[in-house]
């Protein structure tokens, strides 16, 4: 994979956003990457409805709209602000359809590299994720009642020797935890099922043993998971 080529994945990733349960992109971020206007985009769609049910791609409401900028600054400081009509959006699918009817092999070069991150992203939202930088074999405890299937991703500053021994000791009597060196982050945060974000006042090692909150972040969580697979 070229410099070129690795810069457009982490591009697509940050423009993948969970809508009604979904990994979808939308109309205007497609167009920008296959170099077309999204009326042009929108049109050759139109032309073939019948190849795109709604699982492939749909429109979305005023709600749903509003919720999005919320969460993507860009949205808010002019892109899809001034549009006549909402956006619709595109599943996995409905990206394998358009280098379809788009007929070019610009499409379907970028449709490849769009699958790709869409299929990156999915890999990567099947872990629960924890960051935090001081985290002990306590915090591993805290995890032990997961139902089996559901797993854990730790991000931590410093792995040390003991850690992957104590980490290597709990994944032979509980469900698989994967600890990972994750340096970017100051501040502690819990990713649960690809839909929520939770901002830690302190260490999960010290939960129970002094007071401190857990704060509900707006920011999406496939949103913020770009973010941590641009930078990992």
């Amino acid at each position: 994979m070229t410099g070129n080529e690795l810069i457009m994945n982490k591009e697509i990733q940050s423009r993948i956003y969970a809508i009604r349960g979904v990994q979808v992109m939308l109309d205007e971020d497609l167009a920008l990457l296959y170099g077309v206007d999204t009326k042009v985009l929108n049109q050759a769609v139109k032309r073939n409805s019948e190849r795109f049910p709604e699982e492939f791609m749909f429109q979305i409401t005023d709600d749903e709209f509003d919720r999005l900028r919320s969460q993507v600054v860009t949205l808010d400081s002019g892109r899809g602000k001034h549009r006549k009509y909402l956006p619709y959006v595109f599943t996995e699918q409905g990206v394998a359809m358009l280098s379809a009817i788009l007929r070019s092999d610009t499409a379907v070069k970028v449709s490849i590299q769009i699958i790709n991150a869409f299929v990156a992203m999915r890999r990567f939202l099947l872990s629960n994720i924890l960051i935090d930088n001081y985290i002990d074999d306590t915090v591993l405890t805290l995890f032990s009642k997961r139902k089996k299937g559901i797993s854990l991703t730790v991000l931590t500053k410093t792995v040390s020797k003991q850690m992957e021994l104590d980490v290597k000791k709990y994944n032979e009597q509980f469900p698989k935890t994967e600890i990972k060196e994750f340096a970017n982050s100051h501040d502690r945060f819990l990713i649960i099922d690809e839909s929520t974000v939770y901002h830690l006042g302190a260490s999960l090692k010290d939960l129970g043993k002094k007071w401190f909150a857990f704060s509900k972040m707006e920011i999406g969580a496939a949103r913020m998971l770009a973010r941590l697979e641009a930078v990992k």
